[in-house]
């Protein structure tokens, strides 16, 4: 089961059920009794959850100095602008805490090099994510310009 918290303030879990379908329990404390409410909903009605914490980005742009992340209602991202090296690197901490970093499983990842999420944890050291490389070799895909937006 998922569990996060919606736009309202509702927490709760999502767990499979039949025919593709996903089942949701929220609930909100009251100072009577918990409220609990379970619905039946499909994949595309499925309302978008915040999760429970927030995320801030470190990166070389910004001397490694915390960034918060912006939540849309879907994803939370952030905007980078490649300076005049021509390259960024990042990783990103769950609440902000240098012991929960996310990082890739090698270093300079990017969505051209296969690499998968690792984290939260303190083991991500020299393991960033890329915006470009500092010294492209000749067909590299990861390539970027001083001014580019990300």
């Amino acid at each position: 089961p998922r569990r996060a918290e919606d736009a309202h303030g509702h927490s709760g879990s999502m767990a499979p059920a039949e025919g593709g379908e996903l089942v949701r329990c929220a609930w909100r404390e009251s100072p009577v009794a918990m409220l609990r409410d379970w619905l039946r909903m499909t994949a595309e009605t499925i309302p978008p959850l915040r999760p429970s914490g927030h995320f801030t980005i470190v990166g070389t742009w910004g001397d490694f100095v915390p960034e918060e992340m912006r939540w849309d209602g879907a994803h939370f991202s952030h905007v980078v602008v490649v300076g005049q090296r021509g390259w960024e690197s990042f990783q990103i901490l769950a609440d902000g805490d240098w012991g929960r970093v996310l990082y890739p499983s090698v270093p300079w990842a990017s969505p051209f090099k296969e690499h998968r999420l690792c984290g939260p944890d303190r083991q991500g050291h020299g393991k960033n994510w890329a915006i470009g490389l500092p010294r492209p070799e000749a067909g590299e895909r990861n390539v970027a310009r001083p001014g580019e937006v990300y």
